[in-house]
């Protein structure tokens, strides 16, 4: 057993990338949305909140741009993304989102935990070729593979921004190429999460307050007086207020309707 051969034998993968992995695995194989997905796995496990949240990050970022990740499997793999098996592709997916965006996972336990589960989930001889391609990848990380076409073709929007190219097509005829391209950023943003404070049983910066010292970062929401804009990820059941009621999941522009009604007390909506 070479050295490459050996590694997965000193100790185990980190919890959020061995879960972001399954993640990965069952949603190829469809039969769930990824959001129930991943609430069935934050709710029925017992998290840390910072493994939780780079689960999420991990599994929904891939899916944001998978088309892309795959663009660039197609590229530094020899023979081509379907030559591999799908347990290879979801680690090559998940390795590269890592290696590409996440600025906080060194690159070396990014390798390092890549390798470890190829060994597992794919067999001793994938773990060479595992190593060679990401290796290959961080070393262009700063001239990665161009998008083939024009760079205004629904082909290259589609790969850019990772929307199906029939969905581009779309947005192309009805709004035209600006238009897409912001709605392509914006699939692409990490979207933010947000609340509605129960008023009647707390302030928001106390509640504001709470998460503070929960650790958890979240701030005044600018388009609503009851509303907090939630920055860090995990199982909403943890963090302060949700089991006595405090706040629920409502979007700041769905907070702004109820104030418009002007209603009274003793009226009904």
């Amino acid at each position: 057993m070479n050295r490459l051969e050996a590694i997965g034998e000193r100790r185990a993968v980190s919890v959020a990338r061995v879960v972001a992995f399954e993640l990965l695995g069952r949603w190829r194989r469809g039969g769930a949305y990824a959001d129930e997905l991943l609430e069935e796995v934050l709710s029925r496990q017992t998290l840390a909140r910072q493994d939780a949240g780079l689960i999420q990050e991990l599994f929904y970022g891939v899916l944001r741009r998978k088309l892309y990740l795959d663009f660039l499997m197609d590229r530094f793999a020899r023979q081509g993304r379907r030559s591999l098996p799908g347990a290879v592709q979801d680690i090559f997916r998940l390795s590269l989102y890592s290696l590409l965006y996440l600025s906080g996972v060194p690159d070396y336990a990014t390798l390092d935990e890549a390798c470890r589960l190829a060994r597992k989930h794919a067999g001793a001889r994938w773990v060479r070729p595992v190593n060679g391609i990401l290796r290959q990848a961080q070393r262009r990380r700063e001239a990665l593979p161009g998008i083939p076409g024009p760079p205004d073709s629904p082909g290259h929007l589609s790969l850019r921004y990772s929307l199906p190219e029939w969905l581009v097509r779309r947005f192309l005829k009805q709004f035209g190429l600006a238009q897409t391209k912001a709605i392509g950023e914006w699939a692409l943003a990490r979207p933010p999460l947000t609340i509605r404070v129960n008023a009647r049983r707390i302030s928001r910066e106390a509640l504001l307050a709470r998460f503070a010292g929960a650790g958890v970062n979240a701030e005044a929401h600018p388009d609503s007086p009851a509303a907090i804009r939630l920055l860090s990820g995990g199982p909403l059941a943890q963090w302060p207020g949700f089991a006595e009621g405090l706040w629920q999941v409502q979007d700041a522009s769905a907070q702004r309707i109820a104030p418009l009604l002007d209603v009274k007390p003793g009226q009904q909506v």
